[in-house]
């Protein structure tokens, strides 16, 4: 009984950690594409960000052309 018992914690522990080891797989995609979509968004902003401020000192060059 008692080495039934030991077996069934190893089994049910084994199960634990296949089930640990499958949800840690997903997690790591899910990050690796969370990741992803966020250095592209902050890269775009950036960009984005870049060309304003590269718009907006050529309007300076020209307000300070015009006067």
């Amino acid at each position: 009984m008692l080495r039934f018992r030991s077996d069934d914690i190893l089994s049910k522990k084994k199960s634990e950690y296949r089930n640990r080891l499958v949800f840690c797989h997903l997690d790591h995609n899910q990050l690796l594409f969370y990741n992803t979509y966020v250095f592209t968004t902050i890269h775009a902003f950036a960009l984005k960000l870049r060309t304003k401020e590269r718009d907006f000192r050529n309007h300076l060059g020209f307000l300070s052309f015009k006067l």
